[in-house]
């Protein structure tokens, strides 16, 4: 038993040089637009909360059956550290982009130089309406802050488990058979958070179905035309261009083309179950064998960036993308003896404790990745870019087996084109990003090797190794 205590905080720039996105703060570029930027030295104010509680309890046992046999069993609860990846150049200092005044007009002479643009008139900057960075001021620009999450300071963490039994089989062979586990949560989520989205919710607010068609063509209008209907000339904050459509002036924060890239939201969740066997032949005769087989399954839920509803979380948990379930493994291991057909010194010497070895891979393919629903345009209408074909029920994934290798790959077609069809317009897709039926090619790795260190003398020796890496080339 055990028990074992983490504190991590999370990053912070040590001047308050760095900024994090503010929904409350007006943004003078956008006519005092909520939406600015707020800096650690000018708030004196923390952007996360650290998490106090991080104690990891842990606990196995072991207890003998017989003279052959033991059961074993553990938990274990697992800290980690905090993110410490974000903190970079682009949050304190700004690109500089420079724009011509006029049609046809030189944005800049070597002459006079670079012009600087407002975020780079002083150092540092903490000007809380330094985004976006337009070509014309109220021109919506993209966004190059980031949104800190409060919950930035939490770490991830995963309760680990086993139970299993081990048997001697033999003298020399033994057998381990557990169920393994794991549970992880609070992972720093990956593409799950879009904070400048029209939803479907807030657009049926203001009148708009975006399973209409003629919804639809309002969110495509620009908002100074006459087929923006209603919201022609409804500008967000003034100086917002009469070109921009009626769907960006909707957004949040209609002054960004994007949304503010969160930081550190620990909202990712993990889930791996296995039942794992092992197979020890023991040295015997010079050989040793080891066989490892796994049956397993692995889900994931906002960490590997494939989500298909951001607006539903709990749809998003499907097969993570590195899932195998079946992976056997074998080494082997052969120490060559002295050879018995002949008693010269020299040829015994010569061929002896020469070591061979080998490491066998064969396991399932990994997952194919569902084909992306761009077409429905959920892009341009809800600023949503992820979402999936739908499966079409009674057809094969497949037109040819992937491993028969009866088919030439650069003129067959293997991946069935009828299986997926397209969310109707203005909806999610209702695939999962990954199928347990629908995976790349299994591909084995076969590793050989052969070595022997020859002993001259106590502080001298000569090591000759080869290895052979994927030798039978498939």
């Amino acid at each position: 038993y055990g028990l074992r205590y983490d504190y991590s905080t999370y990053s912070r720039e040590q001047y308050g040089r760095f900024g994090t996105f503010d929904p409350r703060v007006a943004n003078t570029q956008a006519g005092g637009h909520p939406g600015g930027v707020t800096y650690g030295a000018t708030c004196k104010c923390e952007f996360a909360s650290n998490y106090k509680l991080g104690f990891g309890p842990r606990l196995s046992g072991a207890y003998q059956l017989n003279s052959k046999t033991v059961l074993r069993g553990g938990g274990a609860l697992l800290m980690n550290g905090t993110p410490d990846t974000g903190i970079l150049a682009r949050s304190v200092t700004s690109v500089n982009q420079v724009f011509s005044t006029a049609f046809a007009q030189a944005p800049m002479t070597l002459g006079n130089g670079v012009p600087l643009t407002r975020a780079q008139i002083a150092y540092p900057n903490f000007d809380p309406s330094r985004f976006p960075v337009a070509a014309v001021p109220g021109t919506p620009g993209a966004s190059t802050t980031y949104w800190i999450d409060r919950n930035g300071g939490r770490p991830s963490r995963s309760f680990q488990w086993s139970v299993g039994v081990q048997r001697e089989i033999l003298k020399s062979l033994a057998v381990d058979l557990s169920y393994v586990g794991n549970r992880g949560a609070w992972w720093p989520t990956s593409g799950g958070l879009n904070f400048n989205a029209n939803t479907p919710e807030s657009l049926k607010a203001a009148g708009l179905d975006i399973t209409t068609a003629s919804a639809r063509a309002i969110l495509a209008a620009p908002i100074g035309s006459a087929a923006a209907g209603p919201f022609q000339n409804k500008l967000p904050y003034t100086g917002y261009p009469l070109t921009a459509t009626v769907a960006q002036s909707l957004r949040p924060f209609p002054q960004f083309t994007n949304t503010p890239t969160p930081l550190w939201a620990p909202l990712g969740a993990s889930w791996y179950n296995s039942l794992q066997m092992r197979v020890i032949q023991r040295m015997s005769h010079g050989l040793s064998v080891s066989y490892n087989f796994t049956w397993s399954k692995t889900l994931t839920n906002g960490i590997e960036g494939q989500i298909n509803d951001v607006f539903n979380r709990q749809q998003n948990k499907y097969l993570s993308s590195l899932d195998r379930p079946l992976v056997s493994n074998i080494n082997i291991t052969y120490t060559a003896p002295a050879p018995s057909f002949t008693q010269n010194k020299l040829a015994r010497y010569a061929m002896r404790d020469w070591t061979l070895g080998a490491l066998l891979t064969y396991a399932s393919g990994t997952p194919i990745l569902v084909p992306n629903a761009s077409a429905n345009l959920l892009s341009t209408q809800l600023f949503q870019t992820n979402s999936y074909l739908n499966r079409v029920p009674g057809q094969p994934l497949f037109l040819q087996d992937l491993n028969c290798h009866c088919f030439d790959p650069t003129k067959t077609l293997v991946l069935n084109p009828a299986a997926w069809s397209l969310p109707a317009a203005g909806t999610f897709g209702t695939s999962a990003a990954y199928y347990d039926d629908y995976r790349n090619q299994r591909r084995p790795v076969e590793n050989f090797n052969v070595g022997r260190t020859f002993r001259i003398r106590e502080s001298m020796s000569l090591a000759l190794r080869a290895e052979f890496v994927n030798i039978f080339n498939r």
